[in-house]
Protein backbone atom coordinates (compact mmCIF):
# COMPACT_ATOMS: atom_id res chain seq x y z
CA UNK A 1 0.00 0.00 0.00
CA UNK A 2 1.16 3.51 -0.72
CA UNK A 3 1.12 6.21 1.95
CA UNK A 4 -2.37 7.53 1.06
CA UNK A 5 -3.87 4.01 1.14
CA UNK A 6 -2.34 3.45 4.58
CA UNK A 7 -3.90 6.72 5.81
CA UNK A 8 -7.34 5.82 4.41
CA UNK A 9 -7.16 2.39 6.04
CA UNK A 10 -6.05 3.90 9.37
CA UNK A 11 -8.89 6.43 9.33
CA UNK A 12 -11.63 3.95 8.44
CA UNK A 13 -10.70 0.61 10.03
CA UNK A 14 -12.78 -0.67 12.95
CA UNK A 15 -9.85 -2.70 14.29
CA UNK A 16 -7.98 -0.76 17.05
CA UNK A 17 -4.90 -2.97 16.82
CA UNK A 18 -4.67 -2.50 13.06
CA UNK A 19 -5.18 1.25 13.52
CA UNK A 20 -2.26 1.41 15.97
CA UNK A 21 0.05 -0.37 13.52
CA UNK A 22 -1.07 1.80 10.60
CA UNK A 23 -0.58 4.97 12.67
CA UNK A 24 3.01 3.97 13.43
CA UNK A 25 3.64 3.50 9.69
CA UNK A 26 2.17 6.92 8.89
CA UNK A 27 4.21 8.69 11.59
CA UNK A 28 7.39 6.93 10.40
CA UNK A 29 6.71 8.20 6.87
CA UNK A 30 6.47 11.81 8.04
CA UNK A 31 9.46 11.57 10.36
CA UNK A 32 11.55 10.09 7.54
CA UNK A 33 10.61 13.22 5.59
CA UNK A 34 11.71 15.29 8.58
CA UNK A 35 15.19 13.72 8.46
CA UNK A 36 15.34 14.04 4.67
CA UNK A 37 14.49 17.74 4.85
CA UNK A 38 17.29 18.30 7.37
CA UNK A 39 19.80 16.64 5.05
CA UNK A 40 18.55 18.52 1.99
CA UNK A 41 18.47 21.94 3.67
CA UNK A 42 21.98 21.44 5.02
CA UNK A 43 23.23 20.27 1.61
CA UNK A 44 21.59 23.15 -0.28
CA UNK A 45 23.34 25.61 2.02
CA UNK A 46 26.66 23.73 1.92
CA UNK A 47 26.50 22.92 5.61
CA UNK A 48 28.13 19.91 7.17
CA UNK A 49 26.34 19.35 10.44
CA UNK A 50 25.38 16.56 12.78
CA UNK A 51 23.06 17.32 15.68
CA UNK A 52 20.01 16.12 17.54
CA UNK A 53 16.96 18.12 16.39
CA UNK A 54 15.38 19.57 19.53
CA UNK A 55 11.93 20.00 17.99
CA UNK A 56 11.65 16.55 16.43
CA UNK A 57 10.09 14.72 19.39
CA UNK A 58 7.56 17.49 20.01
CA UNK A 59 6.62 17.50 16.32
CA UNK A 60 6.17 13.72 16.33
CA UNK A 61 3.83 13.97 19.34
CA UNK A 62 1.90 16.82 17.70
CA UNK A 63 1.56 14.82 14.46
CA UNK A 64 0.36 11.72 16.31
CA UNK A 65 -2.33 13.75 18.08
CA UNK A 66 -3.31 15.31 14.74
CA UNK A 67 -3.94 11.93 13.10
CA UNK A 68 -5.78 10.56 16.15
CA UNK A 69 -8.03 13.63 16.11
CA UNK A 70 -8.63 13.18 12.38
CA UNK A 71 -9.64 9.55 12.98
CA UNK A 72 -12.19 10.72 15.56
CA UNK A 73 -13.62 13.21 13.05
CA UNK A 74 -13.94 10.45 10.46
CA UNK A 75 -15.81 8.30 12.99
CA UNK A 76 -18.18 11.21 13.64
CA UNK A 77 -18.71 11.53 9.88
CA UNK A 78 -19.53 7.83 9.67
CA UNK A 79 -22.28 8.34 12.24
CA UNK A 80 -23.65 11.28 10.21
CA UNK A 81 -23.85 9.04 7.14
CA UNK A 82 -25.67 6.15 8.82
CA UNK A 83 -28.97 7.04 7.11
CA UNK A 84 -27.42 6.83 3.63
CA UNK A 85 -27.34 3.55 1.72
CA UNK A 86 -24.03 1.69 2.13
CA UNK A 87 -22.59 2.52 -1.29
CA UNK A 88 -23.37 6.22 -0.99
CA UNK A 89 -22.10 6.38 2.60
CA UNK A 90 -18.84 4.69 1.60
CA UNK A 91 -18.30 7.05 -1.35
CA UNK A 92 -19.07 10.17 0.70
CA UNK A 93 -16.82 9.01 3.54
CA UNK A 94 -13.95 8.39 1.13
CA UNK A 95 -14.32 11.90 -0.32
CA UNK A 96 -14.33 13.33 3.22
CA UNK A 97 -11.19 11.37 4.14
CA UNK A 98 -9.30 12.27 0.96
CA UNK A 99 -10.11 15.98 1.14
CA UNK A 100 -9.17 16.23 4.81
CA UNK A 101 -5.99 14.23 4.39
CA UNK A 102 -4.86 16.24 1.36
CA UNK A 103 -5.25 19.45 3.38
CA UNK A 104 -3.36 17.94 6.31
CA UNK A 105 -0.56 16.63 4.10
CA UNK A 106 0.03 19.95 2.32
CA UNK A 107 0.03 21.78 5.65
CA UNK A 108 2.33 19.35 7.43
CA UNK A 109 4.86 19.05 4.62
CA UNK A 110 5.20 22.84 4.82
CA UNK A 111 5.34 22.63 8.58
CA UNK A 112 8.14 20.04 8.42
CA UNK A 113 10.17 22.09 5.96
CA UNK A 114 10.00 25.25 8.07
CA UNK A 115 10.54 23.45 11.39
CA UNK A 116 13.63 21.77 9.96
CA UNK A 117 14.99 25.08 8.69
CA UNK A 118 14.58 26.50 12.19
CA UNK A 119 16.34 23.47 13.67
CA UNK A 120 19.36 23.91 11.40
CA UNK A 121 19.56 27.70 11.68
CA UNK A 122 19.19 27.62 15.49
CA UNK A 123 22.02 25.10 15.66
CA UNK A 124 24.24 27.30 13.51
CA UNK A 125 23.51 30.33 15.69
CA UNK A 126 24.41 28.32 18.80
CA UNK A 127 27.74 27.36 17.19
CA UNK A 128 28.62 30.92 16.15
CA UNK A 129 28.33 33.57 18.84
CA UNK A 130 29.12 36.30 16.30
CA UNK A 131 25.79 36.00 14.52
CA UNK A 132 22.20 36.64 15.56
CA UNK A 133 19.53 35.17 13.34
CA UNK A 134 15.97 36.43 12.99
CA UNK A 135 13.03 35.00 11.07
CA UNK A 136 10.55 36.99 9.01
CA UNK A 137 7.02 35.95 8.04
CA UNK A 138 6.60 36.12 4.26
CA UNK A 139 2.97 35.93 3.12
CA UNK A 140 2.20 34.21 -0.18
CA UNK A 141 0.12 35.92 -2.84
CA UNK A 142 -3.61 35.55 -2.34
CA UNK A 143 -3.22 34.78 1.35
CA UNK A 144 -5.87 35.34 4.01
CA UNK A 145 -6.27 38.56 6.03
CA UNK A 146 -4.53 37.03 9.05
CA UNK A 147 -1.43 36.15 7.05
CA UNK A 148 -1.45 39.59 5.41
CA UNK A 149 -1.39 41.14 8.86
CA UNK A 150 1.57 38.96 9.87
CA UNK A 151 3.54 39.62 6.68
CA UNK A 152 6.92 41.11 7.51
CA UNK A 153 6.78 40.22 11.21
CA UNK A 154 10.42 39.76 12.23
CA UNK A 155 11.40 38.08 15.49
CA UNK A 156 14.25 35.99 16.99
CA UNK A 157 14.28 32.42 15.70
CA UNK A 158 13.44 30.95 19.10
CA UNK A 159 10.23 32.95 19.54
CA UNK A 160 6.77 31.98 18.18
CA UNK A 161 5.02 34.05 15.52
CA UNK A 162 1.67 33.20 17.11
CA UNK A 163 0.67 32.09 20.59
CA UNK A 164 -2.64 30.70 21.73
CA UNK A 165 -4.96 33.57 22.59
CA UNK A 166 -2.97 36.17 20.65
CA UNK A 167 -4.95 38.98 19.02
CA UNK A 168 -4.04 39.91 15.45
CA UNK A 169 -5.28 43.25 14.12
CA UNK A 170 -6.44 42.98 10.50
CA UNK A 171 -6.24 45.69 7.83
CA UNK A 172 -10.02 46.16 8.10
CA UNK A 173 -9.60 47.16 11.73
CA UNK A 174 -11.21 43.95 12.95
CA UNK A 175 -9.39 41.75 15.42
CA UNK A 176 -8.72 38.04 15.03
CA UNK A 177 -8.02 35.90 18.10
CA UNK A 178 -5.66 33.03 17.32
CA UNK A 179 -6.94 30.06 19.31
CA UNK A 180 -4.65 27.17 18.41
CA UNK A 181 -1.19 25.81 19.24
CA UNK A 182 1.74 28.23 19.38
CA UNK A 183 3.32 28.66 15.95
CA UNK A 184 7.07 29.07 15.55
CA UNK A 185 6.72 28.69 11.78
CA UNK A 186 4.87 30.81 9.24
CA UNK A 187 1.72 28.69 9.16
CA UNK A 188 -1.46 30.07 10.71
CA UNK A 189 -4.04 27.66 9.29
CA UNK A 190 -4.49 24.55 7.11
CA UNK A 191 -3.17 24.93 3.55
CA UNK A 192 -1.14 27.99 4.57
CA UNK A 193 1.66 28.54 2.04
CA UNK A 194 3.47 31.36 3.83
CA UNK A 195 7.13 30.78 4.58
CA UNK A 196 10.09 31.96 6.63
CA UNK A 197 12.89 34.24 5.49
CA UNK A 198 16.02 34.32 7.63
CA UNK A 199 17.98 37.48 8.49
CA UNK A 200 21.55 37.23 9.74
CA UNK A 201 23.08 40.04 11.80
CA UNK A 202 26.80 39.76 12.52
CA UNK A 203 28.20 41.29 15.70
Amino acid sequence: MNEEDVVVEFLTTDDPEAAAILLSIIIAYYMDNYDLEIAEFASENELSIEFNPVNKTAYEEYLTDLFIDMRLRVQEKQIELENEDKATAKALLLIFVQQNYERLKVTEMGNIKQTVQLEVVAYLQAMDYNVRIFKRWVAHSGCCDVCKALNGTTIPIDQPFLVNGQTVELASGKEFIYNYIDRGVAIAHPNDQCYIEFILIFN
